[in-house]
């Protein structure tokens, strides 16, 4: 027994010494893997769509950048239903807030397998071994825009399904019953969503249609029902300091708006709702803030008048309170910063007037409203050092909707025809000129193509939306402002600013060549002979440059030419080819002396070709 024994411990101490050399070994490898891998990603350590087992920190970082480059544009697929009546649909990632953390993820991946504890640590390389150690992509995305897309999802690929809710008809409120039908449910679609972000495989994700049940059901129409007749029942009143505002219902009920949510119906009130439905009532319980502006002196210097901080009644804790149900709420006043401040004046240095231009108009037409309106919008206008100012940009689409009139525009090869913003090139021109005065710099301008004697040969600009522009930038170091003025015949521009010293110098308009237009004969045996009558009048030729020399302190003297070239537009006329007038007898009103042969034909003149040229405002 004494030598069984004896062998039986001898035999252990042999596997517990095995035992202890496996552990050594296995240690020995954890610790030589801690060692050679220091710096990279162990291997087995896998993130979604991204190789960066065995990697660096460097190339792992290139890696899972080059993932959330491509997941931040990919779009996320579904098809709702099966066969050829399935519905495809789409996101783009950008709409729903998307993003990888790159840094996030890579922490994550240098982290893996990195344990303070020895048997983690020992588990973790044995078990990269026969399977991966997965990291996710940390990822985010915004919970409430993916909402937004799961409604919309659930709402296209289903038939027959209605949320319950309720209707707003004065003071009145009534359930709206919902209804089953077939489709996807938003949380089924939400879940797909928010899964395929997690997984940044984008595969399209296949969405079974069945039935479906509203999301808001009867029970929630009936809380959502008691709780809006309980917010109507009886005005609000709303102590603002020592004052009382009273809320009635009339103007609580347009405010009020429902918005089906995950537990229900929620109701709240849309505070820029209730303040228009309120309307005047509010007025004296609010100061409206003022922002800093200019005064000019006679000397045609500015100073600052400063900005005012304005004070409101913060109607959005208002509408959470009376949702709530009461119908006696504490305001609290909260402050209106203006959208330009005093400090931020100062920092325009805008100190006098740079430049101004007038031009002149007849009284009362439709394209002097279209005039006033554009002079309206620019007022007022600061441009800030370094910055574009785009007069398209500034007013936009010419539409009625927009406030502008029909009135003649021209377009080359049409001639006149009325538009909506006609008349607007003469602002255009007044603008340009004003700036071209003080000397900014002249980005993108366009003359018309015939010249219209109100304005400057050449020193002139038409615009129409989306093709012809006038652009100019601020290349001084301090702010611009634009002050528009207009009375019935005249619209003047004046901007002021600050030029550092620098002067301008303009010379021209130098005609370089002119020809007067020719005249199109239309035969008119009613006219005397010798005499016309002209019922389109003409344009002439004309090549014009004109010069601009700026000189600054500390900056070379730039010189700079500007050309443009009118086009010849013909003269239409009916030329008499009647009996000729007796010697001494007056012309007759209405008529010239012929400065054309008569036609050989008595036919109209031809109608002109089309083109594709913008019309000019």
């Amino acid at each position: 027994m004494h030598g069984t024994h004896s062998r039986g411990m001898e035999i252990a101490g042999y596997v517990g010494i095995g035992v202890l050399a496996v552990v050594l070994v296995v240690v020995g490898a954890t610790l030589l893997e801690r060692v050679a891998d220091r710096g990279t990603v162990y291997s087995g350590v896998a993130v979604p769509q991204t190789e960066v087992a065995g990697k660096s920190s460097a190339e792992a970082r290139v890696a899972i950048q080059a993932t959330a480059d491509r997941l931040a544009h990919a779009p996320i697929n579904a098809r709702a239903g099966r066969g050829p009546n399935a519905i495809a649909l789409t996101v783009d990632p950008t709409v729903i807030g998307y993003s990888v953390d790159v840094d996030a993820t890579l922490r994550a991946a240098r982290k893996a397998g990195r344990s303070r504890n020895p048997l983690d640590q020992l588990g973790g390389l044995l078990l990269r071994r026969v399977r991966d150690d997965d990291v996710p992509l940390v990822s985010t995305w915004d919970p409430r825009k993916v909402d937004d897309v799961a409604a919309a999802w659930s709402q296209q690929a289903s038939t027959g399904v209605a949320n319950g809710d309720i209707r707003i008809d004065g003071t009145t409120v009534t359930a709206v019953a919902p209804t089953a039908g077939r489709g996807i449910t938003a949380a089924a679609v939400r879940a797909a969503i928010v899964g395929e972000l997690r997984d940044g495989g984008r595969a399209t994700i296949t969405l079974p249609i069945g039935p479906v049940k509203p999301e808001v059901g009867r029970a929630a129409v009936r809380r959502a029902l008691a709780q809006a007749r309980a917010m109507l029942a009886a005005p609000t009143d709303v102590a603002v300091g020592t004052a009382t505002m009273v809320i009635t219902p009339e103007q609580l009920a347009p405010a009020m708006v429902t918005n089906p949510t995950r537990k229900g119906l929620a109701i709240t009130v849309d505070s820029a709702k209730l303040r228009t439905s309120m309307g005047a009532a509010i007025t004296p319980y609010e100061v409206a803030p003022k922002d800093a502006d200019w005064v000019a002196a006679a000397d045609n210097s500015v100073t600052i008048s400063p900005a005012v901080v304005g004070q409101g009644i913060d109607l959005d804790a208002v509408g959470r309170a009376i949702a709530r149900g009461s119908h006696r709420v504490t305001a609290t006043l909260l402050p209106i910063p203006p959208a330009r401040t005093t400090e931020w004046a100062a920092k325009q240095h805008i100190t006098a007037l740079v430049g101004t231009f007038t031009t002149n108009h007849p009284c009362c037409l439709p394209r002097v409203q279209n005039i006033h309106h554009a002079a309206d919008l620019v007022n007022g206008t600061v441009v800030e050092a370094g910055q574009t100012f785009s007069l398209n940009d500034k007013l936009g689409p010419r539409t009625a909707e927009s406030g502008y009139q029909k009135a003649p525009v021209f377009a080359e090869g049409e001639g006149f025809f009325d538009d909506f913003g006609g008349g607007i090139s003469q602002f255009t021109t007044t603008l340009f000129n004003a700036e071209f005065i003080a000397g900014y710099k002249d980005v993108t301008h366009t003359p018309h193509s015939i010249y219209i004697t109100r304005y400057p040969e050449g020193r002139e600009a038409t615009i129409n939306y989306g093709s012809i522009d006038l652009k100019f930038q601020n290349d001084t170091a301090s702010g611009l402002l634009i002050r528009t003025s207009y009375t019935n015949t005249s619209i003047t521009v004046s901007i002021y600013g600050n030029m550092g010293g620098r002067t301008v110098k303009l010379t021209g308009p130098n005609e370089i060549d002119k020809k007067p237009p020719g005249t199109k004969c239309t035969n008119d045996p009613t006219l005397p002979a010798g005499t016309e009558k002209v019922t389109t009048p003409g344009y002439p030729e004309i090549h014009v440059e004109n010069l601009r020399d700026i000189a600054e302190p500390g900056k070379p003297d730039r010189h700079e030419r500007y050309t443009w070239h009118y086009q010849n537009v013909d003269t239409v006329a009916q030329c008499g080819t009647g009996a000729p007038l007796a010697p001494g007898t007056a012309l007759p009103k209405g008529l010239i002396p012929s400065t054309a042969p008569p036609a050989a034909t008595t036919a109209p003149p031809a109608t002109p070709p089309t083109t594709t040229a913008p019309p000019a405002h």
